[in-house]
């Protein structure tokens, strides 16, 4: 039988969710970037190559994947990002009931519970207030350290940082 070694209960609100997007932009956000600007240059150069080369089929072909990349890189989750934020889950406050066992934990909302073992997760950033469990780049959860109804957030860090070293990382602040 699994024993229940951490229980988090964590309200999510507007405030709650910019305060995630703070911390990935924080976090990703130069990264992001710096790898869209050298796509961009690494398009642009073949674009350039194509034109000198009088070969204006592939220039065309190499714009339109530029703007493709641009569109799915950048301006969706922007986009995606403000549709969320006017969405009724971000305008109404909702709680996740998170429970934590040795090989996976559990995640309980309005609507269902999921269970997801820590070898699925993709990374879990730590700032003062929150962790963040990244399941994809675009998929996170947050955990408040004030929501923990069994441990603490400390022994939480601890727990968790043993079992996903290389995918754990403390924010500078």
């Amino acid at each position: 039988m699994k024993q229940e070694i951490f229980k988090n209960e964590t309200k999510i609100s507007k405030k709650e969710y910019k305060m995630f997007i703070n911390a990935h932009q924080k976090q990703f956000g130069k990264k992001e970037s710096m790898k869209n600007l050298a796509y961009c240059i690494f398009f642009i150069i073949f674009i350039i190559f194509a034109i000198v080369n009088k070969v204006y089929i592939l220039a065309i072909f190499i714009f339109l994947i530029l703007i493709v990349y641009y569109i799915a890189e950048v301006i969706y989750p922007n986009k995606k990002v403000q549709k969320e934020m006017k969405s009724k889950k971000i305008k109404k406050e909702y709680q996740n009931l998170y429970k934590f066992y040795n090989y996976s934990f559990t995640i309980k909302n309005n609507k269902d519970i999921t269970r997801i073992f820590y070898w699925k997760i993709d990374k879990i950033l730590e700032n003062d207030t929150h962790f963040y469990i990244y399941l994809t780049k675009r998929r996170a959860f947050p955990i408040s350290k004030k929501g923990f109804t069994k441990g603490k957030g400390e022994d939480f860090a601890k727990f968790i940082k043993k079992r996903l070293f290389f995918k754990y990382k403390k924010e500078n602040t």
